[in-house]
């Protein structure tokens, strides 16, 4: 699968009004006080003054920063809306201001490698950052490479990666691995329908037996064999946090319903 998919792209179209924005798209949990505003955010405020054209919960964002210069940011959500070029740009002026922010969820918004490249430096300054989710886009092992850059030099106290449904299969798995043993509190990783086979999926084993704060772990819709499952099962046999091993959507239900000891997770299958 090529490494830059076609982005279908909808006509953008006048800004709505803040009153017709849809839900709020950012937490506010807590205020801080500010003796003034930084260049960056000046920048900012002038780079949004000349905008004439902004998804609808963008706009929003840049409106609450501006609206309260002290507010302090922890959680953005922009899943289900799609992004263009532009607007990553947008998103990326954004996220250079909270740089205590804790959630990013950018789920089903049709991101590419190259807009994980183009991010990378804003997400480079988030230390704080507990959940990740980029499910339903088309990141390829080009945009694991920066992700996993991101985990060695700076998040490493994750606790939630979700990567489903992005297609990047077994390469993308053995890129993933070199950065997964960065995040030393991960406690929920997602990669179902990723095409993973049972190399990946070995690979991906020899790295989770040292992940022992782990409590789910999703590799629903993969095309998995019973052997490589039985490999998985054995590396996570003496992590007594998990809670939950989603295998479902594989073929194997008869054949993973009970491998785990009783009482040590539940295999959704």
């Amino acid at each position: 699968m090529g490494c830059s998919p076609t982005r279908h792209r909808s006509q953008l179209s006048k800004l709505d009004s803040p009153s017709k924005l849809d839900a709020p798209c950012i937490t506010q949990e807590r205020s801080i006080e500010t003796p003034g505003v930084s260049p960056n955010r000046k920048l900012l405020l002038a780079y949004y003054a000349n905008e004439t054209t902004m998804n609808g919960k963008l706009k929003g964002l840049f409106e609450a920063i501006f609206a309260k210069e002290e507010l302090e940011v922890t959680t953005i959500d922009l899943s289900y809306h799609n992004l263009n070029v532009r607007e990553i740009y947008h998103l990326q002026f954004v996220l250079q201001n909270f740089q205590n922010l804790r959630e990013l969820k950018l789920n089903n918004t049709e991101i590419t490698s190259k807009d994980i490249k183009r991010l990378y430096s804003s997400l480079e300054l988030m230390p704080m950052m507990q959940v990740l989710e980029l499910q339903g886009n088309a990141i390829c092992n080009e945009g694991i490479k920066y992700l996993t850059k991101l985990f060695f030099r700076t998040m490493k106290s994750l606790k939630v990666l979700n990567l489903s449904n992005n297609r990047f299969g077994d390469e993308g798995i053995a890129t993933l691995c070199k950065g997964l043993l960065s995040l030393r509190c991960l406690e929920e990783l997602r990669l179902n329908s990723n095409n993973i086979y049972s190399r990946g999926l070995i690979l991906l084993s020899q790295t989770l037996c040292q992940i022992k704060t782990l409590k789910r772990l999703g590799l629903a819709g993969n095309p998995i064999d019973f052997e490589s499952v039985r490999v998985l099962v054995r590396s996570i046999r003496s992590n007594v946090n998990l809670k939950e091993l989603d295998l479902s959507r594989n073929g194997l239900s008869k054949q993973v319903k009970y491998m785990l000891p009783e009482g040590q997770a539940v295999i959704k299958a």
